[in-house]
């Protein structure tokens, strides 16, 4: 069990730096490598909690990520529309969360939100999901 544990935290780790391959790359996995040490000093509390009630460690850890994704549905949707490139941008746009879609190239169309070549088969790519 704990060569399985130790193996889907290595791989959650590579997933989570390959996730960052934008500007933000840095300041993003330093944020995660933050959050990792600060969940790896609060992890031997939380099993404390066991003597208190058996359960409480699970409901602790399993109500973390609830919450996590209670706080995601917040967040601003960014498919089709154009993210900052650098700081400049940023300030540009200030806290405007209204981005403009992009606009399709010449020979793509918009079928139902996704962007198809034209001649692309109906059941390939992200339209066969």
């Amino acid at each position: 069990m704990q060569t399985v544990r130790t193996t889907l935290a290595c791989l959650g780790k590579c997933f989570t730096s390959a996730s960052f391959t934008t500007v933000y790359l840095y300041t993003g996995l330093g944020f995660v490598s933050t959050m990792a040490r600060v969940g790896s000093m609060a992890a031997p509390a939380v099993l404390i909690l066991d003597e208190v009630l058996p359960a409480l460690p699970s409901v602790v850890y399993g109500g973390a990520a609830v919450l996590a994704s209670v706080f995601a549905c917040f967040l601003p949707e960014t498919l089709n529309k154009p993210l900052p490139d650098t700081i400049e941008d940023v300030e540009e746009n200030g806290s405007e969360t209204n981005l403009t879609p992009l606009q399709p190239e010449a020979g793509v169309a918009l079928k139902e939100g996704v962007a198809t070549t034209e001649g692309e088969a109906e059941g390939s790519g992200l339209n066969a999901l």
